[in-house]
């Protein structure tokens, strides 16, 4: 059986690889580890072929990078929205605020 790839998709919630064999279509619903395995592999397999540099691994590292500043933003954006309205210093803000000044 040959499979050729065909699209990364979402179904709900899930993530899925579709490929095709023989007319028929096939989906893959990978795990994170699944990928990690992949992707540990393609790398390693790029490096060593390649005395560890190559165009290749310069887009995978540069996407690595994005996709890692991205979610570093995201979780500060999630954790900004969560504390939306609590006060840090609750018991120092009713102190400054019944003494009529600030310090």
């Amino acid at each position: 059986m040959n499979l050729k790839f065909q699209q990364v998709d979402w179904e709900k919630d899930l993530m899925y690889v579709e490929f095709e064999a023989d007319g028929q279509r096939f989906k893959w619903y990978p795990k994170w580890d699944d990928l990690r395995r992949i992707l540990e592999a393609a790398v390693m397999r790029e490096g060593v072929q390649n005395n560890w540099y190559s165009n290749e691994l310069e887009k995978f590292l540069a996407l690595f990078l994005e996709l890692r500043d991205t979610v570093q933003f995201e979780r500060g954006i999630s954790c900004a929205e969560e504390l939306q309205g609590v006060e840090f210093f609750p018991r120092a803000t009713r102190q400054i605020a019944a003494s009529g000044g600030s310090h």
